[in-house]
């Protein structure tokens, strides 16, 4: 899958992205949030500039990734600048605290969350292979943990899977820590896992 969407040229990258990004912003998911965890594409990835353009420019919270660590990754405010990071990733240079995206603020003040995440590869339940290191795994574990003890039974987060249509399989190898994703954009189809029969 990697060596595929890394074969890729940057126009069908780019065309396919403007897509996936329009199917986002057109959802009731995307249109009820009032932050957004996006991420910054490497190794052709879908593009999500288009998206963070848009929820920037109608005052949407939108936060994007720092790895810290080998075991943590912390979401910073969006402000457009970047510098080099952990992988040849663009993070965000302004790391303050007051930059830093609290989940237990949100929490308290019943912020709705849609958490953009990158994949190798999704299965139509909404599993979701990853990229070996668990930041994502253990980050949407802590959200659904903190989220979960204040909501009422109330989805605060929706965890949408951004992947281009030929990531979607069958079915991928789970573990027990990997978490499940709400949905599943790519440029062809929506997916909502819960409605798979």
């Amino acid at each position: 899958m990697r060596a595929i969407r890394q074969a890729m040229d940057k126009r069908e990258i780019d065309e396919k992205s403007e897509i996936i990004c329009g199917r986002i912003l057109s959802s009731e998911e995307y249109k009820n949030a009032d932050i957004i965890l996006a991420y910054m594409s490497a190794g052709g990835e879908v593009d999500l500039q288009v998206l963070i353009d848009a929820a920037s420019s109608v005052g949407k919270s939108l936060f994007i990734p720092k790895v810290i660590s080998k075991e943590e990754m912390r979401f910073y405010k969006y402000t457009g600048d970047f510098t080099k990071g952990s992988f040849g990733i663009k993070e965000p240079v302004n790391t303050s605290q007051e930059m830093l995206f609290d989940i237990n603020k949100a929490s308290t003040e019943n912020k709705r969350i849609l958490v953009l995440v990158p994949g190798v590869a999704f299965d139509v339940s909404g599993n979701r292979m990853g990229y070996g290191g668990g930041y994502y795994d253990r980050f949407l574990m802590d959200i659904d943990d903190s989220l979960y003890s204040v909501s009422r039974g109330e989805t605060l987060v929706t965890k949408v899977g951004v992947g281009y249509d030929y990531q979607i399989v069958d079915e991928i190898p789970v573990e027990k820590y990997d978490v499940r994703m709400d949905m599943i954009v790519s440029e062809a189809r929506i997916i909502i896992p819960s409605m798979v029969q």
